[in-house]
């Protein structure tokens, strides 16, 4: 097995060495290419000779000082676990059943159960030292290597990559690589020999290659001409040998270009501003660093992450520093660029600073400033309900920036880090300054103001006064637009929570909320994405028009029409008429009044919608409570009093001579025949009973 696998890598390196040409984002510029150079020229000489990231020539104590935290511990015995485990079978049938039915867990789950045993063998085999987990660290690694595809099913157009037509990276296949280039980097000298250059040659061919290949782009020939004085020699000399190659065994001297042009799409997230930026350059890096022998070819790795950060990567955030992908995302793709930032950090004995630029301080306050109250999150676009911000990448860029967050530092870091994976270990887990410092800031209580505001996101977070102590209200609301990053057409929607400032302790109610994110599947990412009730606007507590749901795309927007703020109350008016494709539609604002729980008094939230039509048009109006919440609906006079845990919305409805509308309730249950909805809500229709030419409907939630 370890021969013919050792022949088929050398047989593919022979033949797709930079083959991984396959994939082509964009087609870089000269003027891109020279200033990524600039920058490697000036990283080179902090990196060492070797491709080593301090790992091995630190020697046993940092692995020492990890092996005694608790996660360690964990990681060993979950080595030991496994140990009696077999490698995951991933047949041909299970990475195809995505293109029959759209599931993606089956698999996915699968693939990341066998980097997880790469991952715990590797790192339980460093703490311990002792050549138990090796034999099957080994097995593990060939297992890894003889599977077709690194690229998960869902990023793989048409199973092109796993039947060998196509070659490019992914999420999937960034992080698989830099694992395994770090696995094979510290235990080279345990493993055996074919098993290393197995490794390498895998990665190289399936992650390394692209990137080159996307970071240069453009048409072959005429880029390598015009930047071989800008890059180093190892890369120039690998791509003209592709170009030969290309031209040599096809008999095509313009194929390269073909290639280009054919296969754009492949390498599209080294020119994004999305978490994949985030996640596979810290993969492609990590891999880079262990195992490429040149160190100005490292260099040059580094110095192109380093470009595509600042100049795209950054330009996905607000300057609030808001993240429009959600919490969850924050922590996938900020956590990512941290692990990248920190690789850097380390490799370079902390000579390059990827945490330098200007808006990352906003980053990163997003993140605890997101919290409505009592450790609840606001979830809106494709997010988990219970996405909380991890301490270690708070706590990480707090200490190193010294922004105060002590609280995330001191659950994060020192005896409180999380190994993780390999990159974790060799990146926050080798930084003594920060993860390991030796006189840290004791934690102090994380207090957050009366409002959190992101005013480029359209996002408000209101919390009651500090000398509240009784009930309160506490609520986030959005106006935005429905063309954000993992998007939800969702302008207007909010979520309302009430607690208890006596018991800080006990659990709040969430009375109606944003329903946070749909379990993935071919349709989540697709053009039947909004079929999802989650991710459309049904399940978000915002007018239905005329029987319509809101619109996709950036037109269909909040325009904040009024802003107010003050020690007591908050308002905040929009107006998102062009969210709704109604031709009669003249006019449609959405008014959030927050007074604030202050001393004993509870305080309130009101949400006033103003809807009008044409001349002589009249058409159906509904809004909606979301909730997950046991409820109870009662009509008056005034129009229904719904009660919602410990919360009463009194609700009613005047036409444009302030004479009374009935208002109606239907409850429905969100996503109720649909799998892929993980908790299903349900929604409270609040409906006038007729059609109308212009209606105010206001819902006063108060503390029972």
């Amino acid at each position: 097995m370890k021969i013919n696998l050792l022949k088929k890598a050398s047989i593919s390196a022979a033949l797709f060495f930079c083959g991984a040409f396959l994939a082509l984002a964009a087609r870089g510029s000269e003027a891109e290419m020279k200033e990524i150079a600039s920058r490697a020229e000036k990283i080179a000489p902090a990196l060492a000779e070797a491709p080593d990231i301090g790992a091995r020539s630190a020697g046993r104590a940092p692995w020492d000082r990890l092996a005694q935290l608790g996660s360690a511990q964990r990681i060993v015995k979950e080595a030991e676990r496994q140990l009696k485990l077999e490698n995951p079978d991933l047949p041909e049938e299970l990475y195809k059943e995505f293109y029959e039915n759209g599931n993606r867990s089956r698999y996915q789950s699968k693939f990341g159960a066998l980097n997880n045993r790469v991952e715990v063998f590797a790192l339980a085999e460093t703490f311990e030292n002792q050549g138990r987990f090796v034999d099957a660290l080994n097995d593990a690694i060939l297992y890894l290597c003889e599977q077709p595809s690194w690229v998960l099913p869902a990023h793989d157009r048409n199973a092109s990559v796993y039947d060998q037509k196509d070659v490019y990276s992914d999420l999937g296949a960034t992080l698989a690589a830099g694992n395994l280039a770090i696995a094979v980097n510290l235990l080279a000298d345990k493993l055996p020999p074919e098993t290393v250059a197995l490794a390498k040659a895998e990665i190289e061919r399936r992650v390394l290659a692209p990137y080159r290949d996307a970071v240069a782009g453009g048409n072959f020939m005429t880029t390598v001409n015009a930047i071989q004085e800008n890059l180093p020699p190892s890369i120039i000399e690998k791509l003209k040998a592709e170009i030969m190659r290309r031209a040599s065994t096809k008999n095509t001297p313009d194929l390269a270009d073909k290639v280009a042009d054919k296969v754009k799409a492949g390498m599209w997230w080294v020119r994004t501003t999305n978490n994949w930026s985030a996640v596979c350059h810290a993969g492609t890096i990590a891999a880079a660093l262990n195992i490429v022998e040149s160190r100005e070819e490292r260099a040059f790795y580094l110095a192109a992450a380093d470009y595509f950060s600042e100049t795209l990567f950054m330009q996905g955030f607000t300057n609030d520093g808001y993240c429009s992908e959600g919490m969850g995302y924050w922590n996938y793709g900020v956590g990512n660029y941290m692990i990248l930032a920190s690789l850097a950090r380390v490799a370079t004995d902390g000579r390059l600073d990827m945490f330098r630029f200007p808006k990352m301080q906003a980053v990163l306050d997003y993140a605890p400033n997101l919290e409505i109250a009592q450790g609840n999150y606001a979830v809106f676009a494709d997010c988990s309900l219970n996405a909380r911000p991890s301490a270690l990448y708070v706590g990480y860029l707090s200490r190193l920036k010294n922004y105060g967050y002590t609280a995330f530092e001191v659950a994060g870091l020192g005896d409180n880090f999380n190994v993780g994976d390999l990159m974790q270990a060799t990146s926050f887990g080798f930084d003594n300054e920060v993860t390991f410092a030796e006189n840290p800031a004791e934690a102090t209580p994380l207090k957050l103001p009366i409002r959190s505001d992101f005013p480029d996101a359209g996002v408000m977070i209101c919390r009651p006064s500090p000398d509240a102590v009784g009930r309160y209200f506490a609520t986030a609301f959005k106006g935005g637009h429905n063309n954000e990053m993992h998007n939800h057409n969702d302008v207007g929607s909010y979520t309302l929570i009430l607690g208890d400032a006596a018991e800080p302790k006990a659990p709040v109610a969430l009375i109606s909320q944003d329903p946070g994110g749909e379990t993935y599947t071919a349709r989540t990412f697709g053009p039947r994405r909004y079929e999802g009730q989650l991710l459309n606007s049904y399940g978000h507590p915002v007018p239905l028009i005329a029987g319509k749901l809101q619109s996709t795309g950036a037109k269909a927007q909040g325009v904040v029409l009024e802003k107010t703020t003050s020690d007591e109350k908050d308002v905040v008016a929009i107006d998102f008429k062009s969210a709704y494709d109604v031709p009669t539609l003249t006019a449609l604002t959405r008014k959030f009044e927050f007074v604030r729980a202050s001393g004993a008094e509870s305080g309130s939230f009101t949400i006033t919608d103003t809807v009008a039509f044409e001349e002589g048009a009249a058409e159906t109006f509904e809004t909606a409570i979301i909730t997950f919440q046991q409820f109870e609906i009662q009509e008056n006079d005034e129009g229904l009093t719904i009660n919602i845990a410990d919360a009463e919305v009194a609700v009613s409805a005047v036409d444009a001579d302030g004479a009374k509308l009935k208002i109606v309730a239907e409850t429905t249950i969100v996503g109720e025949n649909d799998e892929s909805t993980p908790k299903k809500p349900t929604r409270i229709a609040l409906r006038i009973d007729k059609p109308v030419n212009y209606a105010t409907v206001t819902q006063l939630f108060t503390a029972k």
